[in-house]
């Protein structure tokens, strides 16, 4: 009778149905193929990419924005004092006009001239004097006051939300003294003579080139009439 001869005789397991193909792509590498989704290493490496460009347009955003500073600054304020410049104080004056018509008040502009001060600009030592001179008047105003500096050796002072032109007269005393005290250049005295001027909206004027003329004008008056006073007071004493 003959022998029934086994499947996988000899001693062999009898081969199964499939056998894992290593090659094969599992159903969860099919799917992330399918979907397009990377597989761990690559979305490591890809995490890291992002992060490193995220590093980058970082450190670029803040070059950018710094840069973006110093040219607002530089276009507002005045690089040596650090006053706002004339644009910006015009700005203010058109706010300070518009809520004069509403609330039926007055805007003050005063003009102050430091004389030879701002002769030696950028002299080191005139650059010391007009520092000081600017800190001094930021010190003898409002907080919602605005000092600028114009010209050389000068500045302008808006004063908004007037209800008596008589706080113009009183501020532009205050200051005139304040600035004309003796200032310091390497432990040497040195006295300025501070001329100013006053002009109010809407009384001397309707707009801000005409009140700024009119602040002018009564700064270089004053200053003509105290010549003319210090002259006479020099010729009564040679009498």
């Amino acid at each position: 009778m003959g022998s029934k001869q086994i499947p996988g005789g000899n001693g062999s397991r009898p081969p199964t149905e499939s056998r894992l193909d290593v090659g094969a792509a599992t159903p969860d590498r099919r799917q992330r193929q399918e979907t397009g989704l990377p597989t761990p290493p690559m979305a490591v490496r890809r995490i890291e990419t992002l992060l490193k460009l995220n590093r980058v347009l970082r450190e670029e955003i803040n070059l950018l924005a710094t840069a973006l500073a110093k040219a607002d600054r530089h276009a507002y304020y005045d690089e040596l004092t650090g006053l706002p410049n004339s644009r910006l104080f015009q700005d203010h004056f058109q706010l300070a006009r518009r809520w004069a018509d509403r609330h039926r008040s007055q805007v003050g502009v005063i003009c102050i001239d430091l004389g030879s001060a701002g002769v030696a600009v950028p002299d080191p030592a005139a650059v010391r004097l007009l520092r000081e001179a600017a800190g001094r008047l930021v010190s003898n105003i409002r907080r919602y006051d605005t000092a600028c500096r114009y010209g050389d050796g000068g500045f302008i002072v808006l004063l908004p939300h007037l209800d008596d032109p008589g706080h113009v007269v009183a501020a532009q005393n205050r200051i005139g003294a304040r600035l004309s005290m003796p200032y310091d250049a390497d432990g040497e005295p040195i006295d300025l003579e501070a001329s100013s001027g006053a002009a109010t909206y809407p009384f001397d004027g309707e707009n801000y080139a005409a009140v700024l003329k009119a602040a002018n004008y009564a700064m270089h008056h004053r200053k003509a009439t105290t010549a003319v006073a210090a002259s006479a007071c020099r010729f009564v004493l040679r009498e």
